[in-house]
């Protein structure tokens, strides 16, 4: 796994930034989760709760693959090693990705969130991000 310390210079949503490196601004998705999109209940919650845990901030990404963007898919972890990516889901402001035989751990936190009602989940039927966009698709 590849990694580097970054600046965060812009939170565009609840899982996608702007970093600076030094020498060039990327933009970059968080692995593991997907926040609410934009139109989305809870999305402004998500961009809020993640710009003030880290923008403008140092922060280590670590990653090992793109996205079909070119964007970096990565750990985010902040300037006293918080990992980012599983704050956004602690605290109800992103679901766990769906993904087969990856981080099963996330479940768990998700579901503790869910039982907690925290963020998103305060919503008796939160809509994940990927059925939002197949209906606004439509």
């Amino acid at each position: 796994m590849k990694t580097k310390t970054v600046e965060v210079r812009r939170v565009i949503d609840g899982d996608t930034l702007a970093v600076w490196d030094g020498e060039e601004l990327e933009r970059i998705r968080l692995a593991h989760i997907d926040a609410p999109e934009n139109g989305q209940p809870f999305c402004r919650e998500a961009r809020v709760f993640l710009q003030e845990q880290i923008a403008g901030r140092p922060v280590i990404i670590a990653w090992n693959e793109t996205d079909r963007y070119g964007r970096k898919i990565c750990e985010v972890m902040n300037h006293i090693q918080v990992n980012i990516n599983i704050m956004m889901i602690k605290t109800g402001n992103a679901w766990a990705k769906e993904y087969r035989g990856k981080r099963e751990d996330l479940k768990e936190i998700e579901e503790q969130a869910r039982r907690e009602g925290k963020g998103l989940f305060a919503d008796l039927n939160p809509i994940r991000p990927w059925q939002y966009r197949k209906r606004i698709t439509k």
